[in-house]
């Protein structure tokens, strides 16, 4: 499917679910565990971790990790084992300045793989790390919003996608200013993606048997806000 008619398929789906959304506000309402998303995001994991460590493994040692920068909590020793799959290790041999992101959520857990991180993963999840103590309280969702907003249009697909997936669970409000100030093909790249989203969970629920449940009605509601908000444009 071309890229024009995929945007034009995306805005007039969108355009019906905005009338849907309409009738099924209220069950909306009542919902209030739903998700936006079926993924949880790498700012979810990095803000609900007690330590996060980036590191390099020690060469003549599998599974045996130096750390490099410690990005919160604290670490036992300067080694730490911890399983990472063949091909990240692989990765992190051919590029000496790439480094993996290790998490825990307790000083009793062990230490686990969460992400790979090159030169410019590193910076973003610094950032994310610092900025994440902004985003509680009054307004702190909003922030949020607005940290992911700068990185829409970076040019790592990595990164690009984890601030789809923050934008994407912004209500109408954020949404609507956040339109004002993204460029108008990244404004519909990011309703392309939300479109996506929405149609793996279809099929999530349709292999689950739950394709009923609050959550699509809430996901419906989200392109709908996504539509609107294009068409006002």
């Amino acid at each position: 499917m071309s890229g024009d008619s995929r945007i034009a398929k995306t805005l007039s789906f969108a355009a019906g679910v905005v009338s849907l959304a309409v009738l099924f506000a209220d069950a909306v309402g009542a919902c209030q565990i739903c998700a936006p998303f079926p993924q949880t995001t790498l700012a979810d994991i990095l803000t609900e971790s007690e330590g996060i460590v980036m590191v390099r493994e020690d060469s003549e040692r599998p599974y045996i990790f130096t750390p490099i920068e410690v990005l919160k909590g604290a670490i036992e020793g300067d080694q730490i084992k911890a399983f990472v799959d063949s091909i990240s290790r692989r990765k992190l041999k051919q590029n000496p300045d790439d480094l993996a992101v290790l998490v825990r959520k307790s000083p009793e857990e062990d230490w686990s793989y969460r992400s790979y991180a090159s030169i410019e993963s590193q910076a973003f999840i610094r950032a994310i790390v610092e900025q994440s103590t902004q985003w509680n309280g009054l307004r702190g969702s909003d922030r949020r919003v607005a940290f992911f907003t700068d990185y829409l249009t970076d040019d790592n697909p990595l990164i690009r996608e984890q601030a789809y997936l923050e934008v994407g669970r912004a209500p109408y409000s954020v949404i609507k200013t956040i339109a004002e100030e993204v460029p108008r093909d990244q404004f519909l790249a990011l309703i392309a993606f939300v479109f996506d989203q929405f149609h793996m969970n279809d099929l999530i629920g349709w292999r689950r048997g739950d394709m009923n449940t609050g959550a699509h009605i809430r996901y419906q509601k989200e392109l709908g806000d996504f539509g609107a908000v294009q068409l006002q444009r």
